[in-house]
């Protein structure tokens, strides 16, 4: 249960016996995948809960808390995928918490779930940035594109979204 390489996780082990956990819990009076509240909860070596923190925000109406990773300070950087519109797909989101589950930044990718939309694989934590590589679709092509990203960790800035080339479509063989 977690890592050490920095690669974010839906459990994290803790120093002290405890735990980060990121999930959905049920939201009342919405159906219909995905849907729910996403939640960071931390827990101590009984399994009590020492913090929760609810990650919603009133712009986006649905969420799929995805996966997490400490930080050295105690703190924890969550990634949550957030959908705008039904029938879309998912917008990122990072959102940092302190070590007392105070939400400290809450960072938005770019795009509305459809085209331009860069949608993270792979998220790591190094050398104080978030990298992450993925795919987008741009508008105008139904080829899927590399993409890679980095946040800063400490002030939630974008520093680099860069679009590769489009990767090759697998073809079937008779």
């Amino acid at each position: 249960v977690g890592n050490q390489r920095g690669l974010f996780v839906p459990i994290h082990s803790m120093p002290d016996g405890g735990f980060l956990i990121i999930g959905n819990r049920p939201a009342k009076g919405r159906g219909g995948p995905p849907s729910g509240v996403p939640v960071v909860v931390r827990v101590d070596a009984s399994s009590n809960v020492v913090w929760e923190a609810v990650l919603q925000r009133a712009d986006f109406h649905d969420f799929e808390a995805s996966s997490l990773v400490a930080l050295p300070d105690g703190g924890v950087i969550a990634h949550v995928l957030s959908y705008k519109t039904h029938g879309a797909g998912a917008v990122m989101r990072l959102v940092k918490l302190d070590a007392a589950g105070n939400q400290v930044w809450d960072w938005v990718g770019r795009g509305q779930g459809d085209k331009d939309t860069p949608f993270a694989q792979t998220l790591g934590l190094r050398n104080g940035q978030i990298h992450m590589t993925g795919h987008v679709y741009q508008a105008g092509s139904d080829a899927e594109h590399a993409w890679t990203g980095t946040v800063d960790a400490a002030t939630g800035t974008l520093l680099t979204d860069r679009v590769g080339a489009a990767k090759p479509r697998h073809r079937k063989t008779k």
